[in-house]
């Protein structure tokens, strides 16, 4: 996979008709995906930020706040658009409100779960003040989300939001300074 260039979105792999590919998300150069033998000419029909596969589902979202959804990697159709006064930084797999799995969009000041059934997105209780290095760094680990926010991290459970980073507990142990 040589001169292959990522954005902070991640390459995730999806089966399509029996066979399992990845999508690499490359931004304003739009997205490319591997077959396992060889890499495709870039697709630009969508300039994805970063990808996450949902319900049998390819998601995509746009550095616009485009949300993107596609059952075979190739069709996409347009779903929902994000207000453009946020920065996207990621799309992950999390639960809702309900405890119901739903992709999640992350920007730079709030994070935004996704429910298709509407189609709408809505405001989670994972939010903060706008920064620019805010939510770049966000993970699901069990059942909890953490975004890593300035030096601190939020950790997300069913509804609640705890400090878990160095913003904790008065930050480091004084053996740490």
């Amino acid at each position: 996979l040589d001169n292959v260039m990522i954005t902070n979105g991640e390459a995730v792999l999806f089966r399509v008709s029996g066979a399992t590919k990845m999508y690499i998300p490359q931004g304003p150069n739009g997205y490319q995906v591997f077959d396992g033998t060889a890499l495709a000419t870039a697709v630009t029909t969508i300039k994805p930020e970063g990808f996450v596969v949902f319900s049998n589902k390819l998601w995509a979202i746009e550095a616009d706040g485009t949300l993107w959804k596609s059952l075979d990697g190739t069709n996409w159709i347009e779903v929902v658009q994000l207000d453009p006064g946020y920065d996207v930084r990621k799309i992950i797999s999390f639960y809702d409100r309900a405890d119901a799995p739903a992709p999640h969009i992350v920007t730079d000041s709030m994070t935004f779960a996704f429910d298709e059934q509407v189609p709408a997105l809505y405001e989670t209780e994972l939010n903060w003040a706008p920064h620019p290095y805010a939510g770049v760094a966000v993970e699901k680990w069990r059942t909890d989300l953490y975004a890593a926010i300035g030096m601190g991290i939020q950790r997300y459970t069913r509804g609640t939001v705890n400090a878990a980073g160095l913003d904790r507990d008065d930050g480091a142990g004084k053996e740490y300074t």
